[in-house]
Parts: structure tokens; C-alpha cells; sequence
């Protein structure tokens, strides 16, 4: 374990390192071995544990278990009881839910203790049995690549997951446990094949070993290793490509293009499917200037345009349904709290923004970065996650700098490089209406 932190840098010296500890052969084990590594590396150690209440009497025993441990080990236990069956979510399984609850706990307390990383007891036999879960669920080569060796947290991305059993199996871990001496509890659950995992445990993998390949493990966990390293290749492959519009990324190959689509899905919190990303990609293959709808009419996008000079212009714009004004301020000290994002009033950084603005309705390929969101996203993805109908977001005005960054666009939170920030010394004032149709000012 020690030389694969090493290898992976999983951990520094002097550390401060999260536990989890569910009281199983494979938890038990990572601490003895992370307890017996402390001094050396000067690691401070916490521990925690999850009672999912699951079990009843089994599940508290367990926690007894873990708290006997942390006390000899004299480590501090922190244990948090859930109600996993109260929590569970539409169309989530009770594995999943109580895997979500998990890693919100886990973050929550690392976060507390502000330690640098979370270690888990995930071993090579959880990898393969990952792998089929995957592959029955059409996973591609992200998804079959398995787990990391160090990865974000994925209730809170400040969290640092680590993993340094990763190359071990359940027969390694059981040899290094009996020659230590360690106890552990084992799980009734988990001779329960009514769930998917468990059956992939004890029937799908020991009929493969015994009739097809008896080294299935190792060739499983190769093939995962080959597939997470191309992912992670065509992934960083992407990344200069991700603000290129539609018209330029359908020039890329397929693997990139798939790549920047999940990149798009994640970031607006949707999930990854394959028929998502292909979905993703037809769209941005059949984008044109217009579209059909049910009604057989054709609707064609907005063409009025306009270049705004914020400093000599008259501070507004206006058509039969659209009010625009404006005004630009010094920003007052201290920074006032109000200074806050409304439906129709918005305040921007004026110098980031610019003297000059173009002010036009919403194109294909547009895309914008709002309030929160670490990269710019495709603006019909935008709308389509608020449910903005087709007809009503091709009236919609949006406003871009002279460098063609859009800051602002009506029904959106504002532009994320565009925020008020402490170091702001000028403010643009933005406030929107929607008069009723043939009304004068």
C-alpha cells in the first residue's frame, strides 16, 4: 500500500487523512495498514463511520465494532446515524441512495476536519465487479475505466477521494488480515444476489473464471486500465475545443466531439448517457438558422441587431416589447450587500464588459458562461434545462461585449466573468421589461 502511494502521490507527508470505516475485512485492513504508516509519515488520522440503519441490530453492532477499533487504535471516530429508506429518491435504488448519503457525509465531515483527502477501502475484486455493472448498463470507455486511484468527491468536488487498496484483491486483503490478527464484521447483505452486484459476485464471475478465463481478474482489470488511460487521453484531448460553436466541432473526430457533449451534460447536472451525448450530438450536426414545430410553421430566429455605446448612447433601447435601460456608476464603498442578481434588474462589472455592446436575439452555437458555472455552456442546453419553449426562446435578447462574449441573456442569471467583484471600480446598471404589445414610453 505504501509503495502505491508513492506511485499515485495519493497522500503528503504530514496529511491530514479521513478514514471511512464500515467495520467489513477490506476497512479494517486499510486502517491497521494506514495506522502503522501514521508515524512515518506523520499523517493525523481521523475516522469515520456511516450507520445506515439498514439492518437493524446488525448495522449498530457494526458501529460498536468500529468504535472499539478507533479506540484501540486511539484514533477519533466520528459516527453519523442516516435513515437511508426515508431518503430515497424516484427511480434510485436503495444501494444508491445509501452511496449518495454516504459521500455527502463524507464531505461534510472532511470539510469540518479539513483533512486532504478521504481514504476508501475499494479493493481490485470491487473494480471488476464495477466493470460488468458498466458494461450491462452500456457504459463507454469513461464509465468501463473504473474507479481512480485519487478523484474529486462526487457530492463535493473540494473533496479529494483516494483509494490506496486499488491493485489489491479480497484474497490478498484476508491473507494480510489473518497474519495481523484482525477482526472484522462480515455483511449478511451481501450474500443477498437479488442485488445486482451480489450477483455479478457469486455467479457471474466464478462461472466466467471456471469456463472461460481463469484469469479474469487480471485481464479485467489490464483491459479497465487501457480504457481509463485513453478516456483521460481524449477528455485533456478536448478541453482546447470546448468553446469552439457547433460549426467548428463538427469538423473534429467523433471521440472528440462525444468527449466535449458529456462535458456539456455534466456541467449542466444532467446525466451521460449515451443516448444523451448522441441526442447532443445530432443537434449541434443539424443546427440551422431555422426550425420546424409541431404546427408545421416555419419559425425563423430574430434578426434585429444592435451596437450599443454605453457611455453616449441615450441609456435605453426599446421595441414594441422590449424595454432595455442602463446606467453606469461608481461603485460605492463599502460594497453593498444588495448588489444582488434580479429577474429584469442586473449589475455588471463595466470595465469587463466594455464601452461597447452588441445587443441581438440568440443564434445557434451561442454560448455563455452563467452566474456559478466554471465554463461557458451552449445556450439552447441552457434553455432547454429551464424549459424555456422553442417559440418563446428565439424572442429572447441577449448581449454580448465587442469581443463577442455574451454577459447577459434575458431569463438568465448574469455572466459569470462579468460579476461584480471586490477589485470592481465601475458599475454597469441593466434593467429589463416587457411592456405589453403597441404601448409607448
Amino acid at each position: 500500500m505504501e509503495e502505491n502511494i508513492r506511485r499515485h502521490c495519493l497522500l503528503n507527508s504530514g496529511a491530514r487523512v479521513l478514514l471511512a470505516v464500515s467495520g467489513g475485512l477490506d476497512s479494517v485492513v486499510l486502517l491497521h495498514a494506514m495506522k502503522a504508516l501514521a508515524a512515518a509519515w506523520r499523517w493525523h488520522l481521523k475516522l469515520i463511520h456511516v450507520n445506515h440503519g439498514l439492518r437493524g441490530r446488525s448495522s449498530d453492532a457494526d458501529e460498536r465494532f468500529v468504535c472499539r477499533l478507533a479506540t484501540a487504535a486511539d484514533i477519533h471516530c466520528h459516527v453519523r446515524r442516516v435513515l437511508v429508506r426515508a431518503a430515497i429518491q424516484p427511480s434510485e435504488s436503495m444501494e444508491m441512495a445509501a452511496r449518495r448519503i454516504r459521500h455527502r457525509i463524507l464531505a461534510q465531515v472532511s470539510r469540518r476536519y479539513r483533512s486532504e483527502a478521504i481514504a476508501l477501502a475499494h479493493h481490485a475484486d470491487d473494480q471488476v465487479e464495477l466493470f460488468f455493472l458498466r458494461l450491462f448498463r452500456g457504459s463507454g470507455s469513461t464509465g468501463l475505466g473504473g474507479m481512480a486511484w485519487k478523484s474529486p468527491s462526487p457530492a463535493n468536488t473540494e473533496c479529494t477521494l483516494i483509494r490506496p487498496l486499488l491493485d489489491l484483491g479480497r484474497s490478498e486483503l484476508t491473507d494480510y488480515a489473518e497474519r495481523h490478527g484482525l477482526k472484522w464484521r462480515e455483511d449478511s447483505s451481501n450474500l443477498d444476489c437479488s442485488i445486482p452486484r451480489n450477483r455479478i459476485r457469486h455467479q457471474l464471475i466464478p462461472l466466467l473464471e471456471s469456463d472461460y478465463c481463469p484469469a479474469l481478474r487480471r485481464v479485467v482489470t489490464r483491459c479497465m486500465e487501457i480504457l481509463r488511460v485513453d478516456a483521460e487521453f481524449v477528455a485533456r484531448s478536448a478541453k482546447p475545443f470546448y468553446s469552439l460553436p457547433d460549426s467548428g466541432r463538427r469538423e473534429l473526430h467523433e471521440a472528440l466531439q462525444r468527449a466535449l457533449a458529456r462535458e456539456d451534460l455534466q456541467l449542466e447536472k444532467q446525466p451521460a448517457t449515451f443516448e444523451s451525448v448522441q441526442h447532443r450530438l445530432e443537434e449541434s450536426r443539424d443546427a440551422s438558422t431555422e426550425v420546424h414545430i409541431p404546427d408545421l410553421r416555419l419559425i425563423r430566429f430574430g434578426k434585429q441587431k444592435r451596437r450599443i455605446h454605453l457611455e453616449t448612447d441615450n441609456k435605453r433601447f426599446s421595441t414594441k416589447t422590449f424595454r432595455l435601460r442602463w446606467s453606469l456608476i461608481r461603485k460605492p464603498k463599502p460594497f453593498p450587500k444588495a448588489m444582488m442578481h434580479g429577474k429584469c434588474h442586473e449589475q455588471f462589472d463595466a470595465d469587463r464588459v466594455g464601452i461597447v455592446v452588441e445587443l441581438r436575439h440568440w443564434q445557434p452555437g451561442d454560448r455563455f458562461q452563467p452566474l456559478g458555472f466554471r465554463t461557458p455552456s451552449k445556450l439552447q442546453n441552457l434553455f432547454v434545462n429551464r424549459k424555456i419553449p422553442a417559440v418563446k426562446r428565439r424572442a429572447l435578447w441577449v448581449a454580448a461585449n465587442i469581443e463577442g462574449t455574451i454577459f447577459w441573456v434575458e431569463g438568465l442569471p448574469p455572466g459569470e466573468q462579468f460579476k461584480l467583484r471586490p477589485d470592481t471600480r465601475r458599475i454597469l446598471s441593466w434593467s429589463t421589461s416587457r411592456p405589453r404589445y403597441g404601448t409607448r414610453e
